[in-house]
């Protein structure tokens, strides 16, 4: 069965159907934007964040009390859907977890067209045309984390040093573009160009 993204209202109506109660706004903005709108994952997370005590109802409102993390059913699902990956679609799945959202011919210089045709054919990234530009994200920031999450602390700085090369090499093409070399070079505990 495939179901169709909830819309903002929708998102609300389901928070608070299973919590039973009313929400704060940025809760129920947290749960839409961790979940993209799949009702099963919302439901996942809301599960998740009441286990965890993420989520706490305060005075008859429900709260968020620190920042979402991914549930650990979604990593094993996440593995599972990794593990028919080739080795060099699987780093290229890394690298796109850690880049996020990436221009498709910056991602190409560190990844094959093969690899990034794999990752789309399996139903882990997508394209979308943005004011003339490709870009590159996976299906759903929650696969982002779990792989983020499951990299070794040297292989993230690597692909982080990479990821700020190649944006910084194409001449930062794009709205925030600096902020993000900036913010790779910061979590590959590299030297950033006080010039940038």
């Amino acid at each position: 069965v495939d179901l169709q993204p909830l819309g903002p209202d929708e998102v609300t109506a389901l928070v608070e159907q299973v919590l039973g109660g009313q929400c704060g706004a940025g809760v129920v903005h947290a749960l839409g934007a961790a979940s993209d709108g799949n009702p099963l994952l919302l439901r996942e997370l809301i599960r998740h964040g009441i286990t965890t005590g993420l989520l706490a109802e305060t005075n008859g409102v429900w709260r968020l009390l620190d920042e979402l993390s991914a549930p650990p059913g979604l990593t094993q699902l996440v593995e599972s859907h990794l593990a028919g990956l080739v080795p060099s679609s699987r780093q290229a799945m890394e690298i796109l977890a850690c880049a996020e959202r990436i221009d498709v011919d910056q991602l190409g210089r560190l990844v094959s067209d093969d690899d990034l045709e794999q990752l789309e054919a399996s139903g882990l990234a997508r394209t979308e045309l943005v004011e003339g530009r490709m870009l590159v994200t996976l299906v759903h920031p929650l696969y982002g984390e779990a792989v983020r999450n499951a990299l070794s602390p040297l292989r993230r700085r690597r692909i982080a040093t990479a990821l700020a090369d190649v944006v910084e090499g194409a001449g930062f093409p794009s709205p925030g573009a600096v902020m993000r070399v900036v913010q790779w070079r910061l979590d590959a505990n590299v030297d950033v160009d006080p010039d940038l």
